[in-house]
């Protein structure tokens, strides 16, 4: 069995599309028991029919009324996951890269061993906007300032396979309830001993993201700042 995890904030406009595209991909590709929860980080749009009308019984909404932070909703998402493997994917993922990278991400995930998607590596396919890339290839070197042990090319896409007791383990000592996160989590992982494997993705930016703009990555700053005060 393998869980799905999918945090979603205002995002019923892309829900649709992005759910039928891993749905599909799982099920012409015979991955056998999977489940998909969509965790609902308290939005506003109407986000509650677009998944009743999907004919893909695989997917489960789960959430609550206030927002969170992408880190909390995973974090809730804790308290439901029933795979033996757990894959942690940004909701606007499905249409944005090549899934067949979920074959090698779940051949490699291990009781000791972390499996995130990476942008980064040699084989990584990557169209973003310029701006985009300038702003992340910063946040990197901020990183490697603060954490030069941690010896990760790119701890923040979207896509980490854990197995279940990794996961809830690793999510009962996060902290952080947004886009920190990734960070958190990794600096845990490596704390307790476990291995980091990176796999290099195709991916398309979206331009919906959320996280454009400069609040986004000005908190993300600040907290990373934080965090290198706690580890």
């Amino acid at each position: 069995m393998i869980t799905f995890v999918l945090p979603i904030y205002n995002g019923a406009h892309l829900a649709e599309r992005n759910l039928k595209r891993l749905c599909w991909f799982l099920t012409t590709q015979c991955v056998e028991g999977y489940e998909i929860l969509l965790v609902n980080d308290g939005s506003t749009d109407n986000l509650e029919p677009v998944v009743s009308g999907l004919f893909c019984k695989n997917v489960r909404l789960i959430g609550y009324p206030k927002n969170k932070g992408k880190g909390y909703a995973i974090k809730y998402a804790a308290n439901f996951v029933s795979g033996d493997i757990v894959v942690m994917m940004d909701a606007d993922l499905p249409t944005q890269i090549d899934l067949h990278v979920l074959y090698e991400i779940l051949h490699n995930t291990r009781e000791d061993v972390i499996v995130i998607g990476s942008r980064y590596l040699s084989g990584a396919l990557v169209k973003r906007k310029l701006s985009r890339f300038l702003l992340s290839k910063t946040y990197w070197l901020v990183l490697k300032i603060l954490f030069p042990s941690l010896e990760i090319r790119d701890t923040d896409f979207g896509l980490k396979a854990f197995t279940q007791d990794n996961f809830i383990a690793l999510n009962k000592n996060v902290r952080e309830e947004r886009w920190s996160w990734d960070l958190e989590l990794l600096l845990l992982a490596r704390r307790k001993g476990m291995k980091i494997k990176e796999v290099p993705v195709s991916w398309e930016e979206d331009e919906d993201s959320t996280f454009g703009g400069f609040k986004g990555p000005l908190q993300q700053f600040i907290t990373t700042v934080q965090l290198r005060m706690r580890y």
